[in-house]
C-alpha cells in the first residue's frame, strides 16, 4: 500500500470508515439497508441486488481512497464527489418523479452529501489541490 489513512486527515480516514461499512452492510444485508433508507424490498423484489452493486461500488471506492498514493488521491476523491453528486442527483429525479417518498428522499440526500462534503474536507486536510 502506497499510504494509510492513519497517516493522513481524520476526514479521510473517517470517509473511508463510512464507504467501507455503508458497502459492507449494503452488500451483505441488502434489505437492511433497504429498509434504513425507506425502501421496500417487497415492493421492489430486485432491489436487494442493486442493493448488493451499490455496496460493492461503495467497496472499491474505500479501497481506492485506502490506497491512492499522495499523488493519486486528488483524483480519487475527485471522483466520489462525482459518484456522490450522481446520488444526489438521482435521488432528486427519483423524488419529483414519484418513485421515492420525502423521506427515503432526505435518507438518500443525507448521506450523499455528507459523502460530498466529507470528500471535500478530505482535499482540504490533506492539502489537495
Amino acid at each position: 500500500l502506497h499510504s494509510c489513512p492513519t497517516a493522513r486527515s481524520s476526514d479521510l480516514r473517517i470517509l473511508v470508515g463510512a464507504r467501507l461499512t455503508l458497502g459492507l452492510v449494503s452488500f451483505v444485508l441488502p434489505r437492511t439497508m433497504m429498509n434504513l433508507f425507506g425502501l421496500s424490498s417487497a415492493r421492489n423484489p430486485s432491489g436487494p441486488y442493486i442493493a448488493r452493486l451499490f455496496g460493492i461500488r461503495e467497496i472499491l471506492m474505500a479501497y481506492q481512497l485506502y490506497q491512492a498514493s499522495d499523488d493519486e488521491l486528488e483524483e480519487v476523491l475527485r471522483q466520489g464527489i462525482m459518484v456522490d453528486g450522481a446520488d444526489t442527483l438521482g435521488a432528486m429525479l427519483s423524488l419529483l418523479r414519484g418513485e421515492i417518498s420525502f423521506r427515503t428522499f432526505l435518507m438518500l440526500t443525507t448521506a450523499s452529501g455528507a459523502a460530498i462534503a466529507t470528500g471535500m474536507m478530505s482535499r482540504e486536510t490533506t492539502k489537495v489541490t
